[in-house]
């Protein structure tokens, strides 16, 4: 059973659907909670529960980071970065950087359940302390392609014969600045992406790093392994309870 606080909000899911009730039962005993049944909505993340499992979005939020950069009226594209752009530091000035720091700040906390724009949104927060005008057309970039994809999200199904897969890429010399190259890699169990890394390599250690990862995952197997023991191959079996109204003293 697992029970997350935020604030006055309270998230309980399990296995054991007399113990969640137990619990629900002795908390509003010392609290005076309230039991808003299955989990809807929490923080931003939108919560649909259905048949083959439940899928996770934030197309609210996306919305609102729209709304907020006045590009909901925005032409969709296909992609969130243009196929010839390079990031660099030399550039004119950004007139309004902190304009710029809150929509790619917003971006970041979209890519919780958006694992599409995390590269993107990678690239363009490395600017934060001077952006240029060429760097917040790539942002906007990345809001026109929010546009045509705002219901996109995480779905997360019951995996009857679960199986794990690791996915690696690396772009030599990548960055035109450090010739640093980059470095990736994603381990999804059963379709279900449960860790993603990305980080900049000295050219001459990538081998090297590479042949490390592949130690760390041997060792990552049996820890996925323990995680399944716990049923996170069957969320749908996890009914998941949302609370308010707790006071915090």
């Amino acid at each position: 059973m697992y029970l997350l606080v935020y604030v006055d909000d309270l998230i309980l899911t399990g296995n054991q659907s007399t113990l969640l009730t137990s619990l629900i039962q002795r908390l509003n005993s010392e609290f005076g909670i309230k039991d808003l049944g299955n989990l809807t909505y929490f923080l931003g993340l939108e919560v649909t529960h259905m048949d083959s499992g439940i899928v996770i979005n934030q197309s609210k939020y996306a919305i609102d980071i729209l709304t907020r950069a006045k590009m909901l009226d925005a032409k969709p594209t296909p992609t969130p970065l243009s196929t010839n752009v390079s990031f660099v530091s030399a550039g004119t000035p950004f007139s309004n950087p902190t304009h710029y720091r809150s929509i790619v700040g917003a971006l970041q906390y979209l890519t919780i359940t958006r694992p599409d724009l995390s590269y993107a949104v990678n690239q363009v927060s490395q600017f934060l302390q001077a952006p240029t005008i060429d760097h917040f057309q790539e942002v906007k970039r990345i809001l026109r392609y929010l546009k045509g994809t705002v219901s996109y999200g995480l779905h997360y199904n019951q995996v009857q014969s679960p199986s794990i897969i690791g996915y690696s890429d690396a772009d030599r010399a990548r960055c035109l600045e450090t010739r640093r190259s980059t470095f990736g890699y994603s381990v999804e169990i059963s379709s279900l992406g449960v860790l993603r890394n990305k980080q900049k390599l000295l050219v001459q250690a990538a081998s090297r790093s590479t042949g490390l990862w592949l130690m760390w995952q041997q060792k990552l197997f049996g820890l996925l392994i323990y995680y399944k023991n716990f049923g996170h191959y069957h969320l749908q079996d996890l009914p998941c309870y949302v609370t308010t109204k707790v006071p915090c003293s």
